[in-house]
């Protein structure tokens, strides 16, 4: 199979990206240990690129993501972190302690 250059240069970047993304996923996971709020979890997000690349994305942009995390913050969330290391996020108020894995906001 032929591809023009500028398209093989496409295919071999969105490669890398899937392995760079596989590879932060590990590390995300990992790393949750030390999300005991928002302000961690926005933290951790920040400092893996192509994971914050991913988030601005699915917000629609910079500004979307922004506006996202400004909604995130007028919440107290309850946190919970699973023995993989995903996180799951629970409204106070719909909390009745019955998540599976350790509350992560308790300090």
């Amino acid at each position: 199979m032929y591809l023009p250059d500028s398209d093989l240069n496409v295919f071999l970047m969105k490669e890398k990206e899937g392995r760079d993304w596989k590879a932060e996923i590990d590390i995300f996971l990992e790393k949750t240990r030390d999300v005991h709020s928002f302000e961690d979890y926005l933290f951790l997000i920040n400092s893996l690129p192509v994971t914050k690349k991913h988030w601005v994305e699915n917000e629609g942009g910079e500004a979307g993501f922004q506006k996202w995390v400004e909604g995130q913050r007028k919440i107290n969330w309850h946190i919970y972190r699973d023995e993989r290391g995903a996180l799951t996020w629970v409204y106070p108020e719909d909390d009745h302690e019955t998540e599976q894995g350790t509350r992560m906001d308790k300090g």
